[in-house]
């Protein structure tokens, strides 16, 4: 792999509010209290046929707060087109109700592709597809997917060359190896403590081998009941970046998820109520269609036992679209359940309810919405929370529906995913620059522990994972699940820059799982110190050795702890775009996330296959000083993913902050060291982490010869 790389950024820019077309003729806009809060809440109500009911006035809702009532001010029916197929009321009444003729939707299609089968899902998509083609022209439409798309998210996209990535965003999961037959939801179970189910999967599988069957099938759950929820943890995060990006988005948005079931647990319950209540902040609407399980594999014996089947709506999907007021459906067909919510998002109301001065406390409230049943209706979605800022500025007087409150000048919100970065590149540059200078001739110890698994989904950190722990001589290995081949490597790694060149990191490997490959010495510095006239040969060699002990077949000499701060220096700013993230706290500290992605070909990093492997990723800056904690690079491979992670701290002596940890995660790699009955067709991926310590400075001048 040569040295070439780019970063793609997460960015949700450019979205537009909807806009609404207002009849000429319509009832005199209602008059709210002065200093009285509105909350606005999109409902759904549909008939025992499934489509919407339009006839509904003001008088025909009631909605409830915490349990008490509250006035209702305003109703408005906003549906698509005026052919929208719809139930009549059977009776004529009043009609202080707003119908807009055309509603211009807001719609953002998710495929999570972690959560549905490998190669799995193209029915559904198909019927995405479809749904999309068939969407007026004014609806504002656009795809993501997850784990997060390398590219923006685009509502200007060509509607012909969406429904081709969408046809094409297939899932990715691959269960975890194992040879026993456990079910998702008995390995939560047994995960949870739950002896009884252990039990009875032990009696299932171990009949023909009652000695080390029983501890295999354990270690098996244990090992997909983690798989399932680090999967499902992944899949809330990245919802959650959406749904705070579009929180700058005026009127309501429908979210359309396309998902296998992110597993529902009793650790992301809170996560999942916490999501719903942003959800509600933002007026994101979640609809979940998920991807039918499909049958266990078949066993030899056709009379064993199997287990039990997994149960569709225990899903985080179906829960998040249940508390922001969505539809959630496992559909026999694609066609049935794309079908069903073409009718759903045809029509719906815009309820309006005034709050109460005890509302502005800041903390998050339950809503009730009711409509009477006069023989009309089967069903009501609406969210289920609302949430009022005390900091937040009430209009003195207010006529129809309120935009959002703004908090005063003295203490502006954070901005959202996708905004204009500002002055953050320079802060970035001009400290790339600082690094530069401070780190030159700094060499650490680095101790590198390097796993190949059987893929088990996109991890989120190095923290769940034991085997990346650090073994000294003689340390027993923690339990964990299958791995392929392991290694632990000693290391110096120098910070240096040569005459006229980049600025790069170089890793010379002396002990390989603690047999030495050379004297234990600190070669690369006095390489650095040296004024031999081939240093830079003697340098790109040591770089070259070292790269043979990593694991795996993806050759990489980028998995150095510097490598992004190395990238986006100030010269290599126009290959990239930049845009501002969330703000984060790293340590109590406020960090600004400037999120960057590569645009110029070639790429910085290319590879031998794949040509040209645009990075992207995110930097966390001190607002304070503008130092960086926390670097993040990601590129893809074709269908394949790599991220490089790397969190920095304080040292005594130096002025800028040093690598103090690097997480590396490769998919799709090789699989040098397998064992077992692990094929060499199975899905794989390399996990690395590196710690360094003993860092040190090296400013003499010597001329001695490196071997």
């Amino acid at each position: 792999m040569r040295t070439r790389i780019a970063l793609v950024c997460w960015t949700v820019a450019g979205i537009l509010a909807a806009s609404p077309h207002v009849p000429a003729q319509q009832p005199p806009p209602p008059t709210y209290r002065s200093g009285i809060d509105l909350v606005t809440v999109d409902v759904t109500v549909l008939t025992r046929g499934g489509d919407p009911l339009t006839g509904l006035t003001a008088d025909d809702f009631s909605v409830s707060v915490d349990g008490r009532p509250r006035t209702v001010v305003s109703v408005r029916l906003a549906r698509v087109s005026s052919s929208t197929t719809a139930a009549p009321a059977p009776t004529a009444t009043p009609a202080p109700v707003t119908a807009d003729a055309a509603q211009r939707r807001v719609l953002i299609l998710v495929v999570d592709r972690d959560n549905v089968p490998a190669g799995e899902g193209r029915p559904m998509l198909s019927a995405a597809a479809t749904f999309v083609d068939g969407l007026p022209a004014d609806d504002r439409v656009a795809l993501w997917t997850l784990p997060s798309s390398s590219s923006a998210l685009r509502f200007n996209e060509n509607r012909g060359e969406m429904t081709q990535r969408l046809r094409m965003a297939v899932g990715t999961y691959r269960a975890p190896f194992g040879p026993w037959i456990v079910g998702r939801d008995e390995a939560i179970q047994v995960d949870d403590g739950m002896t009884e189910v252990l039990d009875r999967i032990i009696a299932r599988e171990c009949y023909r081998q009652p000695d080390k069957c029983p501890q295999e099938v354990e270690n098996q759950a244990r090992e997909l009941a983690r798989d399932a929820r680090q999967r499902a943890e992944a899949t809330l995060s990245g919802l959650g970046n959406l749904i705070d990006a579009l929180a700058a988005v005026e009127g309501p948005k429908h979210l359309v998820l396309v998902t296998g079931g992110p597993v529902s647990t009793n650790d992301n319950l809170r996560v999942i109520a916490a999501l719903g209540e942003r959800a509600a902040l933002a007026r994101v609407i979640v609809h979940a269609l998920q991807v039918s399980e499909p049958s266990y594999q078949a066993r030899p014996d056709s009379t064993r036992a199997m287990p039990a089947e997994i149960d569709q709506t225990q899903s985080a999907a179906y829960q998040l679209a249940g508390t922001t007021g969505g539809m959630a459906i496992t559909p026999t067909s694609g066609e049935i359940g794309f079908g069903r919510l073409s009718r759903e998002l045809a029509a719906g109301y815009q309820l309006v309810f005034e709050t109460d001065p005890a509302d502005r406390d800041g903390k998050v409230h339950r809503i009730g919405v009711t409509v009477k049943n006069r023989g009309r209706g089967s069903s009501l979605r609406a969210r289920k929370t609302f949430r009022v800022d005390p900091a937040a500025v009430v209009a003195p007087s207010l006529t129809g529906v309120t935009a959002p409150t703004t908090p005063p000048a003295s203490a502006p919100p954070p901005e959202s995913v996708g905004t204009d970065p500002g002055d953050m590149a320079d802060r970035l540059a001009d400290y790339a620059e600082a690094f530069e200078r401070h780190a030159r001739g700094i060499v650490a110890d680095e101790r590198f522990v390097q796993i190949i698994q059987p893929w088990r989904g996109v991890p989120s950190g190095p923290e769940k994972e034991p085997a990346l722990l650090w073994l000294e001589a003689g340390a027993m290995a923690p339990k964990t699940g299958p791995i392929i081949a392991r290694r632990q490597l000693v290391s110096d790694v120098l910070m240096a820059q040569l005459r006229e060149q980049q600025w790069v990191s170089y890793r010379d490997v002396a002990e390989v799982d603690g047999q030495a490959v050379r004297d234990r010495t600190d070669r690369v510095m006095r390489l650095f110190l040296s004024q031999s006239p081939d240093k830079a040969a003697q340098f790109r060699r040591i770089a070259s050795e070292s790269t043979r002990y990593n694991l795996g077949d993806l050759r990489r000499e980028i998995n150095l702890p510097t490598i992004a701060l190395s990238l986006l220096r100030r010269v290599n700013h126009p290959r990239f775009a930049f845009k501002r993230q969330r703000d984060e706290t790293i340590d109590g500290r406020v960090c600004r996330v400037l999120g960057y992605r590569e645009k110029t070909s070639p790429s910085l990093i290319s590879t031998v296959n794949s040509g040209d492997a645009f990075i992207y990723g995110r930097i966390w800056i001190d607002q304070a000083d503008g130092r960086v904690w926390r670097t993040e690079l990601q590129f893809d491979r074709r269908v394949y993913r790599s991220l490089i992670r790397v969190d920095y701290g304080i040292f005594d002596g130096i002025d800028v902050l040093v690598p103090l940890q690097m997480w590396e995660w490769h998919e799709g790699v090789g699989q040098l060291g397998q064992s077992g009955k692990i094929g060499r067709g199975d899905l794989t991926s390399v996990q690395g982490l590196a710690t360094y310590s003993k860092i040190r400075r090296f400013q003499v001048s010597t001329s001695e010869a490196i071997k």
